[in-house]
């Protein structure tokens, strides 16, 4: 059953055919809702593999190569010229009310969940996949993939200009990654971190009482 409202505001109308043709092939497959927005020279490689939520917004000149499934959340907006890559065995999700920066890149062979209220400034790199290195024997580029639990970023979490989030890892609810940090490992709950790689500075909820 089709679930969803068509009232896009698209500024290609090449692009609003290739949609509206996708969607008559498959309609009960993902579907969009009141008022979301893709601006112009967007390039999704399937769209029937994305959803929508209400007021979301794509902006200009991004690139969504993705094999598997992109949720956006209601009120999330993915800012110009960033760009997404999913493999077959990921998928991205973003809550609601998120801001991911302009110039982004996320890629994405695990999940990648951003939950609620998270803010990622520009030039942010999300890299959930790993590759292998350690047989000197072979070639680094004939070597396996490592396997991937993906990468989790909690609610309400900032993260800062430049930021590297690397795979493999959970950021706790409330956490402030400093600009231009490294994070390589797990981030409790409403720290502070900053640096290469990042190091917890302070604890907000601590500094609270």
């Amino acid at each position: 059953m089709f679930k969803g409202i068509i009232i896009m505001k698209f500024k290609s109308n090449s692009f609003k055919v290739r949609i509206r043709n996708a969607i008559q092939r498959r309609k009960n497959f993902y579907y969009y809702r009141l008022q979301s927005i893709i601006e112009k020279n967007v390039k999704i490689a399937d769209i029937l593999k994305i959803e929508l939520q209400s007021d979301s917004h794509i902006g200009e000149n991004v690139i969504i190569r993705n094999r598997n499934r992109l949720i956006v959340g209601h009120k999330s907006g993915i800012r110009d010229h960033t760009i997404i890559w999913i493999g077959k065995t990921g998928q991205i999700i973003i809550g609601n009310n998120v801001s991911i920066g302009y110039r982004g890149y996320c890629l994405s062979t695990a999940p990648v969940i951003i939950e609620d209220g998270v803010r990622i400034g520009p030039d942010v790199k999300i890299l959930a996949e790993s590759k292998g290195y350690d047989n000197i024997d072979i070639p680094i580029n004939d070597q396996d993939f490592k396997e991937s639990k993906g990468i989790f970023i909690g609610k309400d979490s900032w993260i800062g200009a430049g930021a590297i989030i690397l795979d493999n890892l959970k950021i706790g609810e409330g956490v402030v990654v400093g600009a231009g940090s490294v994070v390589t490992k797990d981030i409790p709950p409403f720290s502070v971190v900053a640096g290469n790689p990042a190091r917890i500075l302070k604890n907000r909820k601590a500094d609270t009482h």
